[in-house]
Parts: C-alpha cells; structure tokens; sequence
C-alpha cells in the first residue's frame, strides 16, 4: 500500500506542474505591467518545454521507442503526434509574437515561412539538449543547464531571423 502512495504522489505533482506550464504557455502580455517582450516569451516557452521533456519518463519512452519501432511501428506515431502538438504551440506562439512587435518585419516571421521558422527554433532549442538525454547524459546536469542553453539559444535564433534573407 505504501508503494502506491508513493507513486501517486508524484504524479499528482506531475500533475499539478503542468497545469502551471500550461497556464504559463497560455498567459497573455499584461499591457497595465508593460507586457513581456517577445525574447522572454520565447524563453519562457523553451524553458517549459524544455522542463517537460528532460524527465526520466520522457526519456525513458523515447529510448524504449526507438528500441521498439520496428516490431510496434505505431510507437512512431506517438512521437510524431506529441512532436506536432508541439509545434503548433511553438507556431502559435512565434505568430503571436510576431504580431506583438518589431520582429513581424523579419523574413522569417512571414506567414509562409512560419513551418520552417518553427521547425528550425525547435531544432537549435530543444534538440541538443534533448538528443544528449536519449543518449544518456545526466538529467540533473542537462536540467541545470536549461537557462543558460535558452537564454542564448533564443538569442542566437532571433539574431538569425533578424538577418535572414539579408545578402
């Protein structure tokens, strides 16, 4: 019975952590405090992306998937549906971001463009450190190092933008 205690309760606390992600996702500039500028929207995202994949479970899923995909080929689906959930928070995020400032004039913020922008912020945010989890770094270390990675990769990205399509 204490067994199962145990393991209810964090999983309550799982619980109650991502409704406090989500809820950070969702929250809207406050125009009375000045609003957040659109890098720390964008780091605030990362992070709580970030905080969500480099979990032992999460690891431990995708390791047990790519060990499985070819005699369960739908553990693939799996990893592409939450892959694709997330980009469309990611997109809907950059949208809106875009819309919120200066950064809608940059090439990559265009409509047309907004896939490839997000598949590329995806990939420079949350693919080093989430590649060098599968591949069986500390969890401990690689969650310390979640605000430094964003801090810089979120800046690296817009500078990017900033000057893509600028010969």
């Amino acid at each position: 019975m204490a067994d199962t205690t145990r393991k209810v309760k964090p999983s309550d606390s799982n619980a109650r952590s991502q409704r406090h992600q989500e809820s950070r996702l969702q929250s809207k500039p406050d125009p009375s405090a000045g609003g957040w500028v659109q890098e720390e929207r964008l780091v605030s995202l990362s992070t709580t992306i970030l905080e969500r994949l480099l979990v032992s479970e999460v690891i431990d899923f995708m390791r047990l998937a790519v060990a499985e995909v070819r005699q369960f080929p739908e553990l693939a689906k799996v990893g592409r549906t939450a892959r694709d959930r997330a980009a469309q928070v990611v997109t809907q995020v950059l949208s809106e971001v875009a819309d919120a400032g200066a950064i809608r004039r940059f090439p990559a913020f265009a409509p047309e463009c907004l896939a490839a922008t997000t598949r590329f912020f995806m990939d420079l945010v949350v693919g080093r450190l989430l590649m060098r989890a599968v591949f069986g770094e500390d969890l401990k270390l690689l969650r310390s190092a979640i605000s430094t990675h964003v801090a810089r990769s979120v800046a690296f990205f817009l500078a990017g933008c900033r000057h893509a399509g600028s010969q």
